[in-house]
């Protein structure tokens, strides 16, 4: 198994703002339930289902999203499941660069996101590190610890590229 050198977990929001949000999903999902039975017409599935979707299915995506950012090695990976699995081998980083980043402006919010300022994986805050690769390609990733991982990436690249690892 590859030796982890850093990895940082994020969520898009905390257990007790899930549990309000699917509280009152669970809520909205009742009385369209009960709108479509009381209304003479039946039951409207159609509507029961949409608002189970977003009354409770979005709350449940929003706790369930969660930003994995890993580096080995030999690679960074960037995971967002179900969303994303990127793995970028360590050679094809050309530099990282911790920074603060303007969330709605840049990216149109957050999450796997791309916005006038490219492509970004974030859950929450306003720093990352800006990654650029050999192809030109640059992408931020939302960090708490975003110095650390730029300074990991940094060093595990250069112990990369001098076959130290």
């Amino acid at each position: 198994m590859d030796r982890v050198l850093f990895e940082e977990k994020q969520r898009f929001v905390g257990r007790g703002v899930a549990g309000t949000l699917l509280a009152l999903g669970v809520v909205a999902f009742g009385f369209a339930v009960r709108e479509a039975l009381v209304s003479g017409r039946g039951p409207d599935w159609v509507i029961a289902a949409a608002a189970a979707i977003v009354g409770v299915g979005l709350p449940w995506l929003f706790y369930r999203l969660e930003l994995t950012v890993l580096v080995l090695p030999d690679r960074f990976e960037v995971q967002m499941p179900p969303l994303t699995h990127r793995v970028i081998p360590l050679a094809q980083i050309l530099r990282s660069e911790a920074m603060s980043y303007r969330p709605l402006r840049d990216y149109g919010g957050w999450g796997l996101r791309c916005g006038s300022a490219g492509r970004a994986y974030t859950v929450r805050g306003d720093r990352g590190v800006q990654v650029e690769l050999v192809s030109g390609e640059t992408f931020l990733v939302g960090s708490g610890r975003a110095e650390e991982l730029a300074q990991i990436l940094g060093t595990a690249k250069a112990g990369h590229a001098s076959g130290l690892d």
